[in-house]
């Protein structure tokens, strides 16, 4: 066993490493645990028509981890897991949208400040990218 090996066992031990979303145990180096991960990748995409807007598209519907994920990201200060929401909406896309604009809901600016950053943006720079 090498030295780097040997620090992340040690540092696992005292320092087991936890999901981002639900808190559990996970593997060294993941933001999410894999029963979260297969939760979030098993959640519905869905459409609708929205009067006055046209189509609204979502990756997820707002409950159980998708929505542990957003929570965890907006009060908890987990800020990696915009990449993980983003890598969702990625995979939801419709078949043809691969050029599009992406534009966040800004965040009211008391909670931006509070935050210190804007959730909504963090995402949005992510799937951009």
């Amino acid at each position: 066993m090498g030295l780097l090996a040997a620090i992340d066992l040690l540092g696992g031990a005292l320092a087991p490493p936890r999901c981002s979303v639900c808190g559990g145990l996970c593997s060294a180096g993941a933001t999410a645990c894999e029963r979260c991960d297969r939760r979030l990748l098993s959640a519905a995409a869905g459409s609708a028509p929205l009067a006055g807007v046209g189509r609204v598209d979502w990756a997820a519907p707002y409950e159980g981890a998708p929505r542990e994920l957003v929570a965890a990201l907006k009060f908890g200060g987990r800020t990696g897991l915009a990449a993980l929401a983003a890598r969702g909406i990625a995979a939801a896309l419709a078949p043809g949208l691969e050029a599009f604009t992406v534009v966040p809901v800004p965040a009211a600016p008391a909670r931006r400040r509070a935050r210190g950053y804007d959730p909504a943006e963090l995402i949005a720079r992510r799937l951009a990218a």
